[in-house]
């Protein structure tokens, strides 16, 4: 099944090596570099899969997930943070906002790809 996987991330070359592992599996990429990427890339399509970089540089990713998910059309939308940073309260913040998991990066394939595989919400 092909989806559409929405990938952020302000670094060119982890956007790039996500988009190439998502591009790899047959899917459609949508990439976004800041919240207000974010914002047009979603403002007339819902992407199927969304991987949130968790620091932008015009915002937190998780203050944009909780946004996104208010509207009921992301409600049947996976939802993954991606971050370097693992300390702290960021597992719990990254489920309060709304995401359906956390990879920390470098992304292990091993857990994105399943991931990305998982049946359709709704």
């Amino acid at each position: 099944m092909t989806r559409t996987v929405l990938v952020v991330d302000d670094h060119d070359l982890n956007r790039q090596l996500l988009t190439m592992l998502v591009a790899a599996e047959g899917h459609a990429v949508v990439e976004a570099a800041s919240v207000a990427e974010v914002r047009a890339r979603v403002a007339d399509a819902t992407p199927d899969v969304v991987l949130m970089d968790v620091n932008l540089p015009d915002g937190d990713g998780l203050d944009l997930v909780a946004e996104l998910r208010r509207e009921p059309r992301f409600a049947n939308v996976w939802i993954y943070a991606v971050t370097a940073y693992l300390m702290g309260e960021v597992h719990e913040r990254a489920h309060r906002s709304g995401c359906d998991g956390l990879f920390e990066k470098p992304v292990d394939t091993t857990k994105l790809l399943p991931a990305l595989r998982a049946p359709a919400r709704g």
